[in-house]
């Protein structure tokens, strides 16, 4: 009689963290952050019996053989093949950035590569809107919806608007905060942070639409120098706000995919590389530490917060002293 196909496992072999309660995480169930949207807080439940997967907050689900196929990046014959096995060996060594990065790094500089090639698309990607956010205006009540989570983020809209954030009240995206994000000046991908009670806190732009994925991609970018001394690594975009343009990237998530990696390295960062995820997520940057170590020739550091806190919030003043 075959073994069962152990998802928890599969997982470890995957080097991926995995939770088996808490919040998010339903009776006879395991929960992951899922790799489709970002998610930072385990939405992504697999049921440990029937291996079906579903992400309440991007809606992303499937069945064992596609979960294999979005956590590797394989075939659908590959994914069978692993099934069929009952294997928990890699198929991929996801842990193994090292190599995987210095080959896209050697495409760049031997190759005359980009780190990042663009899909190929006849329109710009527009990021949809209905107001800027200097015309949010008190008297209308979904005015005040915004203006309101503004305000309780400790932010101006002033301030957001200098990121190129807009706000948009119908459709898709009703009743949310637009982030545009950028490659070499061009948008590329955008995601919306909702505003009212919606339990999806974050929607992001699907991969059919972007011109580059969002999990190639690191928020703040383009306001990264080359060569500057230091640079933090944050999981969000409030977070890298917060940090301010130029001081920080956002990874959308608590770990950095390969292309993410590798895109980081080609900024150059001469002395210090601060990580700053959330004041519970220690073990992921850890883990990001790790593979990032053996890639820069700057200092690699973590940042401590305290436990439920994350940078978004603290003032940038105290943020700044933080690191320096």
């Amino acid at each position: 009689m075959k073994t069962p196909f152990d998802i928890r496992k599969y997982l470890s072999s995957q080097d991926i963290h995995f939770k088996e309660e808490g919040e998010n995480i339903g009776q006879g169930s395991i929960g992951i952050c899922c790799p489709s949207c970002g998610d930072d807080n385990y939405h992504m439940g697999i049921d440990v019996d029937t291996k079906i997967y579903n992400c309440w907050k991007c809606e992303e689900q499937g069945n064992l053989a596609s979960l294999i196929m979005l956590l590797e990046d394989v075939t659908l014959q590959s994914a069978f093949d692993r099934i069929k096995a009952g294997q928990t060996e890699k198929v991929i060594d996801r842990k193994n950035f090292f190599e995987q990065v210095q080959d896209i790094l050697c495409k760049v500089v031997y190759g005359g590569e980009k780190v990042i090639t663009k899909g190929q698309h006849e329109k710009k990607l527009e990021v949809p809107f209905t107001h800027h956010l200097h015309e949010l205006d008190e008297q209308f009540i979904f005015d005040r919806m915004f203006l309101k989570f503004i305000k309780e983020r400790n932010y101006s809209p002033e301030e957001l608007a200098e990121w190129g954030i807009v706000a948009e009240v119908v459709g898709e995206y009703g009743y949310r905060l637009m982030f545009p994000i950028t490659y070499e000046g061009e948008v590329v991908s955008y995601l919306g942070r909702t505003v009212s009670n919606d339990k999806t806190k974050y929607k992001n732009c699907s991969n059919d639409t972007a011109i580059i994925p969002m999990r190639k991609l690191l928020y703040g970018y383009d306001y990264i120098t080359k060569g500057q001394d230091s640079l933090v690594i944050c999981e969000g975009v409030f977070d890298t706000i917060r940090f301010g343009k130029g001081v920080a990237v956002g990874i959308f998530g608590k770990d950095m995919s390969v292309d993410q990696m590798a895109l980081l390295c080609s900024l150059d960062i001469r002395k210090e590389i601060w990580i700053a995820l959330d004041g519970e997520a220690l073990y992921d940057a850890d883990k990001i530490a790790k593979n990032l170590k053996p890639l820069v020739n700057a200092q690699v550091k973590i940042l401590v917060l305290e436990s439920g806190k994350d940078p978004d919030n603290y003032p940038r003043e105290e943020l700044l002293e933080l690191i320096k």
